[in-house]
């Protein structure tokens, strides 16, 4: 996983659009998504893309969001979505009041990998709306992937 990436300024999901023609990898293209994502949504602290290593069950981390963020643990959450195949809003064990969101990233109705974010616990809405929020931005990943 790189620890840094391209200085290129993405704010939004029209800047995000601007990537899909730029040679980048999946990598640099994670962490722009995820920062989006994690800078529109007040309660998330840190964030991983994991993608599928090959025919196996194996997914590895390729962007994190903050750079410097740890997410060992959250990685682990993930892999509840292998079993449920669907989006999960779990409790961590780690810390009380934090909970992990993780969203399955499918291509040709195959699962090539996991959105995982960790979030402080609050209002049954905003979570609602975060899972909403996931289940359609994640086509973004999906466009990208798909096209390599």
């Amino acid at each position: 996983m790189p620890e840094q990436v391209a200085d290129i300024t993405v704010r939004d999901p029209a800047s995000l659009m601007s990537l899909m023609d730029r040679d980048i990898s999946i990598a640099e293209f994670s962490y722009h998504w995820l920062e989006i994502q994690c800078s529109s949504i007040e309660v998330i602290d840190r964030a991983v893309v994991l993608l599928r290593q090959g025919a196996s069950n194996t997914f590895k981390p390729v962007a994190k969001w903050p750079l410097s963020a740890k997410v060992t643990a959250l990685s682990e959450v993930a892999y509840g979505v292998l079993d449920e195949e669907c989006g999960l809003l779990l409790e961590m064990e780690s810390e009380e009041g934090t909970l992990a969101a993780a969203y399955p990233i499918h291509i040709n109705n195959e699962l090539k990998g996991i959105v995982a974010l960790e979030l402080k616990a609050g209002e049954v809405e905003t979570l609602h709306n975060l899972m909403n929020q996931l289940q359609w931005s994640v086509g973004w990943l999906e466009r990208f992937i798909n096209r390599q």
